[in-house]
């Protein structure tokens, strides 16, 4: 697109805002990429997502480490949390650094291979795109592994 100099350019665009959310844990041993895509970010879907992720691993204990996002649901809870048995959650400290957290650098790819400079002409086409990518992620557990370990 090129416009003359001094002059505003202008793209057309529909009005449409609606959005989408994803929910993604990264196994740190086996680089396995788990996600949920939601309309919502919110504690119930946040607790599908949990119970989607722990049916992964009926046999195991399962730590999920946090950042403080109101979805989850424990805004002011900080440190180790035993949900039961199976499932502990852990919580980044209040503001720390994104770059310290695995997922971001996961999103932060996400958005550079997904959603920079794309147009979706509705919410199924970003959910699939979305879908894609983290079936994309789920075979190439080498990838993974480059992200979570600072690589990019």
């Amino acid at each position: 697109m090129w416009v003359k100099i001094g002059t505003q350019a202008e793209i057309q665009t529909d009005d449409n805002h609606e959005k989408c959310y994803g929910y993604t844990a990264i196994d740190w041993v086996s680089c396995k990429t788990h996600y949920r895509i939601a309309i919502d970010f919110n504690g119930q879907e946040f607790k599908s997502f949990i119970q989607q992720l722990t049916s992964q691993y009926p046999d195991e204990t399962v730590v999920i480490i946090l950042d403080n996002a109101p979805a989850h649901g424990y805004q002011r809870i900080h440190g180790e949390v035993l949900v039961n048995e199976q499932l502990y959650f852990y919580f980044f400290p209040p503001y720390t650094a994104a770059k310290l957290n695995p997922v971001e650098k996961v999103f932060r790819f996400f958005r550079h291979k997904v959603t920079h400079n794309e147009y979706f002409t509705d919410i199924a086409d970003l959910i699939e795109a979305a879908r894609n990518f983290f079936r994309y992620l789920y075979v190439c557990r080498n990838r993974v592994a480059s992200l979570i370990r600072g690589e990019l």
